[in-house]
Parts: C-alpha cells; sequence; structure tokens
C-alpha cells in the first residue's frame, strides 16, 4: 500500500525538476547584479515569473497525485483488505480440529497468539485509514471546494488541477 505514495513522490520530484530545468534554459533577461539591485521592477516581474511558475507546477504536482491515487485507491483497498483475510485448513481429520492462516502470508496463524498476526492491527488500520478513509475524503474535499466554479464553467487553476475528478460528469 506504499507504492502508490511512493509513484506520486517520484512524479512530483519530476515534474519539479522539469519546471525547474525549464527555468533555468529559458531565454529570461539576465541581468549583472548591479542593474538588478537598481532597478526593482525587473526583480518584482522575476519574482512574478518564478512564483507564477511555482504554482503551475504546484497545480501539476497535485492534478498527477489526483490521478495516481484515484487510480491506486482500489488496489491499494484490496491489498490492505486482503492483509486481515485468513483461509481455514483441516488440520486433524480424527478431531475435526482447523487451524486458519493469512492468505497473504501463509506462514502467519491467525490467532492472537501469534506475534505476527497481533503485529498487523496497527499496520492494518493505519492503511485502512489512509487509504480507504482518507483518499475519498481528500477527494471529496477537493470537489467540495471547485464546486462552484465548476458549475458556473469558470474553471480556475484548482480545479483545472482536480478535472481528472469531475471531468467526465454534468455540472
Amino acid at each position: 500500500a506504499l507504492w502508490p505514495i511512493a509513484f506520486i513522490l517520484l512524479g512530483c520530484s519530476a515534474l519539479a525538476f522539469h519546471a525547474l530545468g525549464v527555468w533555468l534554459v529559458s531565454d529570461r533577461k539576465l541581468a549583472s547584479v548591479d542593474d538588478l539591485r537598481n532597478d526593482l521592477s525587473t526583480m518584482a516581474i522575476e519574482t512574478r515569473e518564478v512564483r507564477s511558475s511555482c504554482v503551475r507546477t504546484t497545480l501539476n504536482m497535485l492534478y498527477w497525485a489526483v490521478f495516481v491515487a484515484y487510480l491506486a485507491l482500489p488496489s491499494a483497498s484490496r491489498s490492505i483488505f486482503k492483509a486481515k483475510q485468513c483461509e481455514s485448513f483441516l488440520t486433524n481429520a480424527l478431531t475435526r480440529e482447523r487451524r486458519s492462516y493469512l492468505v497473504a502470508d501463509p506462514d502467519v496463524l491467525c490467532s492472537d497468539d501469534d506475534e505476527n498476526y497481533g503485529g498487523l492491527d496497527v499496520y492494518f488500520w493505519g492503511f485502512f485509514a489512509l487509504w480507504p478513509v482518507c483518499v475519498p475524503l481528500i477527494f471529496l474535499a477537493l470537489l467540495l471546494s471547485i464546486r462552484k466554479a465548476v458549475r458556473v464553467r469558470r474553471i480556475t487553476p484548482l480545479a483545472r488541477a482536480c478535472r481528472f475528478l469531475w471531468r467526465d460528469y454534468d455540472a
């Protein structure tokens, strides 16, 4: 359940490095240090350009994160629920004794006596809170924050970054 987070971070890093590379090789006017000190308007323009580039890159990162989280949510949720799924086996035919083992790891006995099984609860509930609960709530919060802009068809930069969540639906 950690692979989507790593994938999101990798993609966001690539977007950040791309934006930095574009900014470094752009044909912006480079003035000498003395000119920059004397010309505050040039500094203000460059500051605005840098800020605008940072905002664009951040919104691209948000789009990437929403896209990956949306695609990974079913798979991650299924893996989380399978981590606690047990399968019962007949271990003694005469006494009809049965033992349950984890489907994800047959070496782990589904019993509170098994320390490996008992330690799974913390991971299960942590990942359960992260993926099947928090990710849809974050999507809901994003959709609620852009609801007005989408309804009146005045697409803000944030709405554009979240378009993967709403573009197939009517306003």
